[in-house]
């Protein structure tokens, strides 16, 4: 069941990434406009509510597609080897509390959550800033769990929100993003 909450009105990035012949970590539900693997002002799993599970190799759902919940990119198949980036639109100008990301931590496999987040607040779209520093996760390498990850935001004051994440391991999975805002 689709529940787009936080204001969201779009979100725009890549396109997730297939691992092997068995997963297509792709945004099978996105709504907007797909051009040359980029996803632009639409909305997907990514706010559907949906927690993956750390076995991405399952199909919990049922539907024939393992690893469905989750959208992920592979390091090695950057165009540009930067960070993966999301941009988010929402309904009006808002005030950011926090965002959480729920991130795969299943090591054994590639998969790590991302090593640092950098989050860019913009009004108009067009020039971001950075209102809080760099978040570094403090890499885990006993539990493998999916979990989520709580990055405060200290009042950033924006209409869009652009979140980049930086590798640390092959694979960086992501199955829900959300925020904790009001309006300004």
């Amino acid at each position: 069941m689709v529940s787009f909450t936080d204001g969201i009105v779009t979100y725009s990035m890549r396109q997730g990434d297939k691992r092997g012949t068995e997963v297509d970590f792709f945004d099978f539900t996105y709504d907007g406009l797909i051009t040359n693997s980029f996803l632009q002002n639409g909305l997907g799993q990514l706010t559907d509510g949906e927690e993956g599970d750390t076995n991405f190799r399952l199909d919990p759902q049922e539907l024939g597609i393992k690893g469905y919940e989750w959208v992920g990119w592979k390091n090695d198949t950057l165009i540009d080897p930067g960070p993966v980036s999301i941009v988010f639109k929402f309904d009006t100008v808002r005030n950011f509390s926090s965002v959480t990301l729920f991130c795969n931590n299943y090591f054994t496999k590639d998969v790590r959550v991302f090593k640092t987040a950098a989050i860019y607040g913009s009004v108009g779209g067009l020039y971001y800033w950075q209102k809080v520093d760099n978040y570094h996760f403090i890499r885990d390498t006993v539990v493998e769990y999916a979990r989520k990850v709580q990055i405060k935001l200290g009042n950033m004051i924006a209409r869009y929100v652009k979140v980049e994440l930086y590798f640390d391991a092959k694979w960086i999975l992501i199955s829900v993003v959300q925020f904790d805002s009001s309006e300004y």
